[in-house]
């Protein structure tokens, strides 16, 4: 045990149970010796010094793409976590996602929200419990009602579905809704289950 942990204090990340990064040291490891049973089938010199060269930062992505209930975007490289145990407020939503090192999620681009609907709609198909139930993001216009941020005030681009938002002003906070997990907007204080958000780790590269 003090030897992996010396080896994830190396890596750059944090063994399962020790850290809130979360990196699988059991994945790493294996991609690690795939990598290198792979590489030594390559002529000596310049090809197996380069495919060597890009073991441990593979396979240090590799460990992150689902490690510790988080999965890493492909699109970004930031991971995300969805919670669809428990329904909460947007607020308490966002709580805990800030108590796990986290935002509650944003997105930036089509491509990142498509891959967040991908999951959403995968994870209705697994578990008949999350039918019926939206999923927060951090869009909110409770400082501004004519005006939809991210929690950390960098504005929400449009990518709203034809007849969205409300125009209701009770409805300040967005989901993603049910029924084809475009965003909608919501009252903050209803309940839904929710994602959150962490920006990559700095080695990783997209």
């Amino acid at each position: 045990m003090i030897f992996k942990y010396l080896v994830a204090l190396q890596i750059g990340c944090v063994l399962v149970g020790l850290g809130a990064n979360g990196c699988n040291m059991n994945a790493y490891l294996n991609c690690r010796l795939t990598f290198n049973e792979v590489c030594h089938k390559a002529p000596e010199g310049k090809p197996r010094d380069a495919c060597l060269a890009n073991r441990d930062a593979s396979c240090r992505k590799f460990s992150f793409d689902v490690a510790d209930g988080w999965i890493r975007c492909p699109v970004t490289g930031d991971l995300l976590k969805t919670y669809w145990a428990v329904t909460k407020t947007w607020t308490e939503a966002k709580s805990t996602c800030e108590s796990e090192g986290a935002k509650l999620a944003y997105v930036k681009s089509i491509g990142e929200n498509n891959f967040v609907k991908g999951l959403l709609v995968d994870l209705t198909k697994m578990w008949s419990n999350t039918k019926g139930i939206g999923y927060w993001n951090g869009g909110n216009s409770l400082a501004n009602k004519d005006q939809y941020v991210w929690t950390d005030n960098s504005p929400v681009p449009n990518l709203w579905p034809v007849g969205e938002p409300s125009k209701d002003e009770s409805k300040r906070c967005i989901q993603w809704r049910v029924q084809d997990w475009e965003w909608t907007n919501m009252p903050c204080n209803s309940e839904a289950y929710f994602v959150c958000k962490k920006q990559k780790p700095w080695w990783v590269k997209n």
